[in-house]
């Protein structure tokens, strides 16, 4: 069993460090009957991160928005943080991604940036959305960030009114 949870790990690792130019081995070859149809954000959707982003990765034709949100959720599931903060930073990129899609990405950049310590740029990517968006619970969300992210920089009076805004 040990063994087993050892190799899972190794692949895990090696999966989501490779680079994207890189061939990475090919998930369904491993498991026989494994579903070929199934798109990317459905793989990530249903807990199956490492075959989601092996599947964005060996992709050869076309990926959508959808493929690289998914193979970013992956990553960050997976704790591979630079392959997701990379992956999140292209879609970001995307001009046709806007409203709330574009919040939520933004959010999960942020925490994404306080969990690593990165502090200074979560604030930064957290207040950039926030003020984009109307009195919501997700516009809270990003104060929070704010706030968690301020507490850390030893600013708490400056935290304090983030948190009563949230």
């Amino acid at each position: 069993m040990k063994k087993l949870i050892f190799i899972n790990l190794l692949l895990t690792l090696v999966a989501t460090s490779a680079k994207a130019d890189v061939q990475m081995f090919n998930v369904s070859s491993i498991e026989e009957g494994s579903s070929l149809e199934k798109t990317i954000p459905e793989m990530a959707t249903q807990g199956e991160y490492f075959k989601a982003l092996s599947s964005y990765y060996n992709s050869t034709g076309e990926l959508k928005l959808a493929d690289k949100l998914a193979a970013a959720k992956s990553a960050w599931a997976l704790s591979n943080a630079h392959k997701a903060r990379e992956l999140w930073l292209e879609v970001l990129a995307y001009k046709a991604l806007k409203g709330e899609e574009r919040a939520r990405t933004s959010l999960s950049l942020a925490i994404l940036e306080s969990q690593e310590g990165n502090y200074e740029e979560a604030r930064a990517t957290a207040e950039r959305q926030a003020h984009e968006l109307a009195p919501s619970e997700l516009r809270a969300q990003f104060w929070l960030v704010i706030a968690e992210s301020l507490k850390e920089q030893k600013a708490f009076s400056v935290a304090e009114g983030y948190y009563k805004k949230a």
